[in-house]
């Protein structure tokens, strides 16, 4: 997606002001759910050919074998309530969304996707499961989180206690909601070669990565021993976003081309477990190669990108 000067783009419960031209992609989960836009459809069309899929999984045999069955049995496991009776483990419609979960291989994992249409248009949400007997609450839980999704409104921003997605956004059930995770990557036409990230985690409890600074030591001394030449170029704290983190900037020699650095800007904020408007934040801006951009440029980027991130207007 291009983005158009004085628009800030959403991502997650946040939002990062981009240069016109930028060009943006968000890949994100909320609740286990992707979602996806199918573009132009009719509800008629959609609840038919889910039936016809329904009818043929339900044809076909379950993954469950006699092998299986040991296995699961051995397991302290029931294969009666971990798989269906065929590769359909349920279809149910509601208004104008329906859900379809099947068997996707031979163990008791199976895939679950909701479908509904609104405006006209056809939105996909893509999860997995496991065990069939859980298929009901699993259901259940996927059609109440599907009912407080709205699509994407062109400059218009979603409310301050929703996660946005690639499409759209949910508004945030209660204060046991930790929103979920997202990834926002954008590169820019006018500088090749230069890409920025931000990765969002909702935390239920703490990271187990190692903190901020054992990583970065490790990272630098691997680019040593390997015959870097690496030079620091910024390094602390730094509040973005609502969180104070920890940011590292540095440059090494171009190995590709032999002339120029590549730069690399990293920030990290641990985020608090529980809390949505804390997640665990990674930002990451990479000059790869990039011809003619020099430390002042990526610099101003930077200071630009980050100073432009934060937690949507009323957000806590």
């Amino acid at each position: 997606m291009n983005t158009s000067s004085g628009t800030p783009y959403c991502v997650g419960l946040h939002e990062v002001a981009l240069p016109p031209g930028a060009k943006a992609k968000v890949t994100s989960t909320y609740a286990g759910l992707h979602d996806q836009d199918k573009g132009p459809a009719r509800w008629d069309t959609v609840v038919a050919s889910l039936r016809e899929r329904s009818d043929a999984a339900k044809a076909k045999d379950s993954p469950r074998s006699d092998r299986t069955a040991e296995l699961y049995r051995a397991a302290g496991a029931n294969p009666q309530a971990a798989f269906s009776n065929s590769r359909l483990v349920g279809f149910d419609t509601s208004g104008e969304t329906a859900v379809i979960a099947e068997h996707s291989g031979p163990s008791a994992a199976f895939t679950i996707e909701a479908h509904r249409v609104q405006d006209g248009r056809h939105y996909v949400f893509e999860g997995e499961s496991s065990q069939a007997s859980r298929y009901p609450a699993v259901r259940d839980g996927v059609f109440e989180t599907i009912s407080r999704y709205s699509p994407r409104e062109r400059d218009t921003s979603p409310p301050a206690n929703a996660f946005c997605t690639a499409n759209g956004y949910f508004r945030l059930k209660d204060g046991k909601d930790v929103a979920g995770d997202a990834q926002l990557v954008v590169t820019f036409p006018d500088m090749p070669g230069v890409s920025f990230s931000l990765s969002i985690y909702g935390l239920v409890e703490p990271s187990k990565e190692p903190a901020f600074a054992q990583r970065v030591a490790r990272d630098l001394a691997e680019l040593t021993q390997l015959g870097g030449q690496v030079k620091r170029l910024h390094e602390g704290e730094r509040e973005y976003g609502g969180q104070t983190g920890g940011m590292v900037a540095i440059s090494v020699p171009s190995e590709d081309r032999g002339v120029g650095d590549d730069f690399k800007y990293f920030w990290h904020a641990a985020g608090r477990p529980m809390d949505p408007y804390k997640p665990e934040i990674e930002a990451e801006l990479l000059a790869d190669g990039a011809r003619g951009i020099d430390q002042d440029a990526l610099d101003a980027l930077w200071n630009k990108l980050m100073g432009g991130f934060q937690l949507r207007g009323g957000a806590r």
